[in-house]
């Protein structure tokens, strides 16, 4: 594909996820396709203003490649944002707007055999979802995946029925999703899923702690907002003592 080259995206549905979150569904107009990995996000040219600042915003592709002319982007609502403005209030289906890419190297490790951790809050786990979607399609080649969610309570969760599956599907892959406003845990879906009080940083150190110092060190993916991925990488650096190069991450916001 050439740098640079701006599809159509034309809006097919909108599926309501939570209050606060939806997941926008577009289908890419004309003959040529871009081919993107589990990851990887567009920059859509959004109708807020004259200037490149104003318009151009970038989405996580939520879904992998293999699903034809189909594009999700998960979006949460921000108080405020212009965006969300247009995402949540303006867009209708059947409208369409540019995007190019796909950008980022945000992909799933090429190292078969090593243990994999995914760590995301909210809309974070959108990338995920394409990258276990194709795990799910094409084997997992991995000694071991585990995922750890947080949000705020179960009516935050995204993908629910998702996760169960891919714990009943995918070998050696593990969920955990962890509640950090929901006292009252839900019963689990699968024996590979388990609903924890507290947020993602107690998780994924329980986590190092039980794999021992004589296995290998898991390849950390991280997504959600700043300040959690700030305080990951600082905890998996210092106390953890995690290889920079072992941990790679996608912002948000």
């Amino acid at each position: 594909m050439i740098p640079g080259t701006w599809y159509s995206l034309r809006l097919e549905r909108i599926h309501f996820e939570n209050e606060r979150t939806r997941t926008f569904h577009f289908c890419i107009e004309g003959s040529e396709f871009p081919q993107w990995k589990p990851g990887q996000f567009f920059v859509c040219d959004l109708p807020l203003g004259e200037k490149r600042t104003q318009r151009w915003r970038s989405y996580s592709i939520a879904n992998p490649c293999t699903d034809g002319h189909k594009v999700e982007f998960c979006i949460s609502f921000k108080e405020g944002g212009a965006a969300s403005q247009y995402f949540f209030s303006e867009i209708r289906e059947g409208d369409a707007i540019r995007c190019k890419g796909p950008e980022g190297n945000f992909t799933l490790p090429d190292q078969p055999g090593i243990p994999l951790t995914m760590v995301c809050t909210g809309t974070g786990i959108a990338p995920f979802r394409a990258m276990l979607s194709e795990i799910d399609a094409r084997g997992n080649p991995y000694s071991s995946v585990d995922l750890i969610f947080g949000v705020r309570n179960e009516r935050e969760m995204l993908y629910r029925s998702e996760i169960a599956s891919w714990c009943a599907r995918i070998p050696n892959f593990r969920a955990s999703i962890c509640l950090s406003r929901q006292p009252e845990m839900p019963l689990p879906e699968h024996p590979g899923l388990q609903y924890l009080h507290g947020h993602v940083h107690q998780c994924y150190d329980s986590l190092l702690r039980d794999m021992g110092a004589d296995r290998p060190q898991p390849q950390f993916l991280l997504c959600g907002w700043s300040a959690m991925i700030d305080q990951a990488v600082a905890a998996l650096v210092t106390q953890h003592k995690v290889a920079g190069k072992n941990i790679r991450y996608e912002l948000y916001g």
